[in-house]
């Protein structure tokens, strides 16, 4: 039997794509996932689960923590690699790309390599000289190795045409984040009818994710403060990383969601919320991130920044509004636009949009046949 390794440094109890891609993978494969935090539940998933033990915040504060994750996490890959000695390494993101493409030095052509971010314009890069150098370093060592690779993924046509052009390869296979069919919430009502019994009757809109900086929240919070709509309320769920008090008469904060559980909670809401400033790095500019498909499976109206991939999907769906999150007076504008509108015809028409023209058995197929490419075997 053939084997796959699947790999990440992210918590995989909480990554909903790593999760698709296990529950997608044939089952004459012996799968193999490496990655940190919990072993994530797959629903019909078998698989072996190698815990790399990375516990330390990802922020990468201080010189142990960076070592840590920069060199020990790509050791522990390397050696999973050599010793597991797989037919297809999938790998997700760079930072297991560089351990995955040493450690196969023979045979380079099973690394199927998964960009579902701009890596080298990802938010932070260029912060100080070092983190310049470092991205430099990265830029570069990409560039080389994606020249070399036949099978590479990606998230959008925006990184797909960015990546073709300024590393000359072919387009990358665009595999989008939709989310999985949703799941059953009878298992986990209780909980969420105690979160949300408080909020009956007003007008939620909700974000899920990082409640950090780097994704915006502090303004998000402000002009949400200011905008002063109606009986509106804001629930932010995700990893509290602000370290600041989140909870007042306006704003309710709920911690990390398992990735079965999220739409359970995204059903009580209104209007989903991601408030990326596409000012910041080139990633967000070309973004297009599994909130917005996780938000229209729930019925939710959309409020999200704007990019050529967002902007798209509002104008031919007509379920929401777009914002330039960099700027308070645009924020201030579409809060205003959204307290005028049928929010409930926006809902329904995010639901059935979603239900017509989206699921993941359609990337699905696309990742089975980029996995027929690397096996040049049929299923």
């Amino acid at each position: 039997m053939k084997s796959i390794l699947i790999c990440s440094f992210s918590n995989l109890s909480t990554d909903s794509r790593i999760i698709r891609y296990i529950g997608s993978v044939p089952s004459n494969y012996d799968i193999f996932v490496a990655g940190c935090g919990d072993k994530p539940s797959v629903i019909g998933g078998r698989f072996n689960y190698i815990d790399l033990h990375y516990k330390a915040k990802r922020k990468n504060k201080n010189i142990r923590e960076f070592i840590e994750y920069n060199l020990s996490l790509k050791l522990k890959l390397y050696s999973a690699v050599r010793r597991i000695n797989p037919d297809i390494v999938h790998c997700n993101d760079f930072e297991t790309l560089l351990p995955s493409y040493m450690a196969l030095s023979q045979r380079r052509s099973k690394i199927i390599y998964d960009t579902h971010e701009l890596w080298t314009g990802r938010i932070g890069v260029n912060k100080s000289l070092f983190h310049k150098l470092i991205n430099s370093l990265d830029a570069l060592l990409e560039n080389l190795i994606c020249r070399k690779l036949s099978h590479i993924i990606t998230v959008s046509d925006s990184i797909s045409e960015y990546l073709a052009s300024a590393y000359n390869i072919n387009k990358p296979a665009v595999i989008r984040n939709i989310p999985l069919t949703e799941s059953d919430c009878s298992s986990c009502d209780s909980k969420v009818d105690e979160v949300f019994s408080k909020l009956t009757g007003k007008l939620l809109f909700v974000y899920i994710g990082p409640v950090s900086k780097e994704r915006n929240i502090p303004l998000l919070i402000r002009t949400f403060r200011k905008a002063n709509i109606n009986n509106a309320h804001l629930v932010l769920i995700g990893k509290n990383q602000l370290g600041e008090s989140l909870i007042d008469d306006k704003i309710t904060f709920i911690d990390e969601v398992l990735e079965k559980d999220i739409c359970c909670y995204l059903k009580r809401c209104d209007i989903g919320v991601h408030p990326l400033s596409t000012d910041s790095c080139l990633n967000h500019e070309f973004a297009l991130p599994n909130k917005v498909f996780q938000y229209m499976q729930a019925g939710l109206a959309l409020f999200v920044f704007k990019n050529r991939e967002t902007e798209n999907i509002i104008n031919i769906y007509k379920n929401g509004f777009t914002a330039d999150f960099a700027n308070e007076k645009s924020i201030l504008e579409s809060f205003k636009s959204i307290s005028e509108s049928d929010v409930s015809s926006l809902k329904l028409n995010s639901l059935n949009s979603f239900r017509t023209y989206f699921g993941w058995e359609n990337e699905k197929i696309k990742y089975l046949s980029v996995l027929y490419s690397v096996d040049k075997h049929s299923f």
